[in-house]
């Protein structure tokens, strides 16, 4: 059994771009995708795309999954997630 199955969290892409189109269909099931482009894109595959922002408003912990391509790239949704949308 995988922690995230033991532990029964929702599993939360950050990131709906052709890193997620490559390694789709080796993640777990996906709960929904977080893009700063969600008025844009809408769904990915029938899984519903929202704006980063509804991270706030979870009120249980949530595995999130970067789906990024660019090192760069991670390192600000890394720092974006810590500090605008978590508070930490």
């Amino acid at each position: 059994m995988k922690i995230y199955e033991k532990e029964n969290r929702k599993i939360v892409v950050y990131g709906a771009g052709n890193a997620l189109k490559t390694f789709y269909s080796q993640l777990p099931d996906i709960s929904y995708i977080c893009d700063k482009r969600a008025n844009e894109i809408k769904e990915f595959k029938g899984i519903k795309v929202y704006e980063p922002s509804v991270l706030k408003d979870e009120k249980e912990a949530v595995y999130i999954i970067v789906s990024v391509q660019d090192i760069s790239a991670y390192k600000e949704i890394d720092k974006r997630i810590i500090e605008k949308i978590l508070k930490i």
